[in-house]
């Protein structure tokens, strides 16, 4: 199951069902650098009490471990090692505050940091909450995980969504996004289908009232894979 909501006005997403490794791997900026704020790793530098994660070496490294594991997993990017040291003691007071309550004090950005994300994540894969710089940025990443699941369950290849359609989608999470992946159809023509369940912060709601959210969607779409083309329509 994929769930999410996004808030544009807050540069903000919910969601499930995509993990650390996923957002790494299909995220369309490339991350350099991490300020770890939660998570029980040992970086590869310690600045300002710090663990720091700089280098694409070490931070292929950190895709490696079992991040369900730590539980609470946060982290910010920055740009170099300097910024760091420019932190402010106030600065540095609203960073563990984001990682403790899971929102910014005031701003999830740090000009000091020009940090593209703040992420805040429970359970890897059970919740995250994401701050974006730029929100379409995350449009690579919701294609990439369907497109990969879809795969991975028909053992066919698909094209990627157009950019239309993966525009839809988020306007779409606006008001919450469910997309049940055993409901992807294996023959013929592939098929996805897309409900809008309403937003929610509490993600065992999600998972165990999951079948009265789709049966109550405000809209359900199906996105259907035929002739190497993706279409849509409402059901």
């Amino acid at each position: 199951m994929i769930y999410v909501n996004a808030n544009n006005k807050e540069q903000k997403l919910i969601y499930s069902g995509i993990t650390f490794s996923d957002f790494m791997e299909y995220s369309q900026a490339f991350i350099k650098n991490i300020i770890l704020l939660k998570g029980n790793f040992l970086g590869n530098k310690h600045l300002k009490n710090f663990e720091v994660m700089e280098g694409e070496e070490y931070i292929a490294n950190l895709k490696k471990e079992d991040i369900y594991s730590y539980g609470d997993f946060c982290f910010v990017d920055y740009s170099l090692s300097d910024c760091i040291y420019q932190l402010t003691n106030e600065q540095v007071a609203e960073l563990l505050f984001m990682a403790h309550m899971y929102k910014p004090l005031k701003s999830p950005f740090f000009k000091v940091l020009s940090n593209q994300f703040a992420y805040l994540a429970h359970d890897d894969g059970y919740i995250c909450i994401l701050y974006l710089q730029n929100m379409e940025s995350f449009l690579g990443v919701l294609n990439s995980k369907i497109i990969s699941a879809i795969k991975h369950i028909t053992k066919r290849e698909v094209k990627s969504f157009d950019i239309s359609i993966l525009k839809d989608l988020m306007e779409l999470a606006e008001e919450g996004l469910l997309i049940d992946l055993n409901e992807i159809k294996k023959k013929g023509s592939i098929s996805v289908n897309a409900y809008v369940v309403g937003e929610y912060s509490d993600m065992d709601k999600v998972f165990l009232e999951k079948n009265k959210l789709k049966e109550n969607a405000q809209t359900k779409k199906k996105f259907i894979y035929t002739n190497g083309k993706w279409n849509e329509e409402v059901f």
